[in-house]
């Protein structure tokens, strides 16, 4: 056999190779993250105070203020699923559509006048930001009772491991 056949030939099995690869799979932006934030208490060593961001690949920052299993800033890697449980949580609370802040027990009432809260109680933030840059932002009193919204917390708490990286031990 000639070089040229050889050659030949060697190309167009890469070329097969090529054509028959497998297409990428959609998962979500790697600049895609969900952030939530916990704290601002009045009294600051009552309260756990933190907030951590998971990226779309499961890496996480976490920066722990107060009443944390440790303090300051760590990084770390959690696996996708703990973004992708926490986009079904957010999913499952039709988070786009709840507003930028939350101050009553009802979802379909938020007027402090008629559902008053309590004092001194932390906040939540939850951030969601897609990898074209769109982000949505809502900030809850925990103060104010509501069931969907302590779920929808304790839900993000657990698809981002806050039982081992954040409750105090």
């Amino acid at each position: 056999m000639s070089k040229s056949f050889i050659a030949a030939l060697c190309a167009l099995m890469l070329s097969a190779c090529a054509s028959t690869s497998a297409p990428a799979q959609a998962t979500a932006s790697p600049a895609a993250t969900i952030t939530l934030f916990e704290g601002g208490c009045y009294y600051m060593s009552s309260c756990t105070t933190y907030e951590i961001t998971v990226q779309a690949n499961g890496a996480y920052s976490l920066n722990a203020q107060s009443n944390a299993r440790t303090q300051g800033l760590s990084e770390g890697q959690l696996g996708a699923e703990a973004f992708a449980a926490a986009e079904r949580a957010l999913a499952a609370a039709n988070f786009a559509s709840l507003p930028e802040t939350m101050n009553g027990s009802n979802r379909s009432v938020w007027d402090p006048d008629v559902y008053p809260c309590m004092n001194h109680a932390p906040g939540a933030r939850i951030t969601r930001r897609t990898g074209d840059g769109a982000v949505k932002a809502v900030y809850w009193d925990q103060g104010c009772r509501s069931a969907e919204m302590s779920a929808l917390i304790d839900q993000l708490r657990a698809a981002f491991h806050y039982d081992h990286l954040v409750r105090p031990e």
